[in-house]
């Protein structure tokens, strides 16, 4: 058996008395063992503890609205605008991001309904004007600002001055008389800036007639 011994001088000079001492090893180092044993699974369960913590926060404050924001910005990529991670739990950076995401998916859906309900309203007004047009007897040209023929809606019994493929995206001045083309043009500029209807009247020489 391993023993620890202690060595020790009594007496005085000349008549000294020499001690030694011996302890087992393992009786000597038991309480340091026993401590350590003790520190070290005192350490295992903090360190445990710690990781089941570090885990737990993991989880929930950082994967959790990883995923929501994940899983939501692929509903919006798919045309599902009304998409909201709604995760409320906790003020930390990741949740206040996922709160302004959130208010940037409602704002985006906003914005295309708005839309969506502008087109529908241009389109149902846009059918009924042409509804109107085609009611109108009389032979209509639409020409942009600058002068250009976009389209026309012929009239019976009422020819063209010239076969449409002819003036059609063409400018005004390009097919018309001189004069009657710089009128045109000056009613046109007064009624964008007036927004109000303009009426003039012109004679064509048709045919030699």
């Amino acid at each position: 058996e391993n023993r620890i011994y202690a060595f020790t001088t009594t007496g005085t000079q000349g008549s000294e008395i020499h001690m030694a001492v011996g302890v087992s090893k393992k009786a000597a180092l038991m309480p340091i063992n026993k401590m350590l044993a003790i520190s070290l699974f005192a350490l295992a369960l903090v360190t445990a503890l710690g990781l089941s913590l570090a885990r737990f926060y993991s989880n929930r404050f950082i994967m959790k609205p990883v995923n929501a924001l994940r899983e939501a910005a692929g509903r919006i990529s798919t045309g599902d605008y009304s998409s909201r991670i709604n995760f409320a739990d906790g003020e930390n950076e990741l949740i206040a991001f996922n709160k302004v995401f959130d208010k940037m998916a409602e704002t985006i859906e906003q914005e295309i309904n708005t839309r969506r309900q502008a087109e529908e309203l241009l389109q149902a007004t846009n059918g009924r004007n042409q509804a109107m047009i085609n009611a109108i007897p009389d032979l209509m040209f639409r020409i942009s600002r600058d002068g250009v023929f976009l389209e026309y809606k012929p009239a019976e019994g009422v020819d063209t001055y010239m076969p449409p493929s002819e003036f059609l995206g063409k400018n005004i001045q390009q097919v018309m008389p001189r004069a009657l083309a710089q009128q045109t043009l000056s009613v046109i500029d007064q009624t964008l800036q007036t927004g109000k209807m303009q009426v003039f009247e012109y004679q064509l020489i048709m045919k030699g007639e």
